[in-house]
């Protein structure tokens, strides 16, 4: 199958992935530094971290490749933590790659360790040891959301750099230039709908573009096409429970939640917009309502983490809501 075939099948995730460092979207700190690095061919010890859709993995791969070419394959070992986040992993694959002697070009190879904050703390200080011993031939670069997860003497190792969640403006360059590239029709307030969901993520934005269109059936994507498969909820049933508990009355906020559930909502979406809603409040609420609000939510939020049922949960934030505003 070609080339042309086989991409006109991937994710556009996937398909419109930048190649270079040059291509990466809303970075610009980070890229400089990392085309530093291939520049001058001294690349240290890296972390990469920040939210998911950033352009973490994206950069790391970019670097590789344009660091070592057409070596890219033998000396690169790529591979997901939270799938292979065990000890063993750490003591058999990774030790195995690392060791290998280098006698060419340049002179170490490069470990990648997507989603590192998933490995087991004993796997990391595993992993402390092992890029302690073979830092002469390997350099290692660890990808995390989260870098409370990663234990203090790995970071101390690390070069460390943070992807922000992207601008608007970037996010609507990629936007545009993908729906010219694949000859869609997207409203503005289709687009705008998408960037808003997305919070900075690419990926998901740009996952969210391609389900929306063929969604759409080969006509221009709608608002309420994003809004639909992106499992958010509408803002017209937020704001009639806003409405509700802002009445006082306490019964229609019930009849809300109700609804709410029978139509199939997710509860943890709607809270979190609801916690938007809080967020983005132009001083209706005083800061101790709101502060007893953000609580009541974040409780039940664990609540349904933990394997709570969704009516109940949303029952009770209605009903401290209800004490709360009345």
């Amino acid at each position: 199958m070609s080339e042309s075939k086989q991409s006109a099948h991937l994710p556009w995730v996937e398909k419109h992935r930048p190649k270079t460092l040059d291509e990466v979207s809303g970075q610009e700190g980070v890229v400089k530094l990392l085309k530093e690095t291939v520049k001058n061919k001294n690349v240290p010890h890296m972390l990469l971290y920040g939210p998911p859709g950033t352009g973490k993995t994206t950069s790391i791969l970019a670097l590789a490749k344009e660091l070592y070419g057409k070596e890219y394959r033998n000396r690169v070992l790529e591979m997901n933590a939270s799938d292979e986040r065990g000890i063993g992993v750490v003591r058999d694959k990774i030790r195995n790659f690392a060791s290998g002697a280098v006698t060419t070009g340049v002179p170490f190879k490069l470990i990648i360790l997507d989603e590192a904050d998933s490995m087991t703390r004993e796997a990391q200080s595993a992993l402390r040891r092992i890029i302690e011993k073979y830092t002469n031939v390997t350099r290692f670069c660890l990808i995390c959301n989260y870098v409370s997860k990663i234990i203090e003497p790995l970071l101390s190792r690390c070069a460390m750099f943070k992807f922000k969640p992207l601008p608007i403006e970037s996010l609507k360059l990629r936007l545009d230039s993908i729906c010219d590239k694949e000859s869609i029709k997207v409203s503005q307030e289709a687009k705008d709908e998408v960037m808003r969901i997305s919070r900075g993520d690419l990926r998901r934005c740009i996952t969210l573009l391609q389900c929306a269109s063929q969604f759409s059936e080969n006509e221009e994507v709608k608002p309420e096409e994003v809004i639909e498969i992106s499992g958010m909820v509408p803002k017209d049933v937020v704001e009639n429970l806003w409405k509700a508990w802002s009445s006082g009355s306490f019964d229609e906020a019930q009849r809300e939640v109700e609804s709410i559930i029978k139509e199939g909502h997710s509860a943890p979406m709607l809270l979190s917009q609801l916690g938007r809603d809080l967020l983005e409040d132009s001083g209706e609420y005083t800061n101790d309502k709101k502060r007893r609000m953000f609580m009541t939510l974040a409780d039940s939020e664990k609540a349904l983490v933990d394997g709570a049922d969704e009516q109940l949960q949303l029952l009770k934030v209605v009903s401290v809501f209800y004490e709360i505003l009345s």
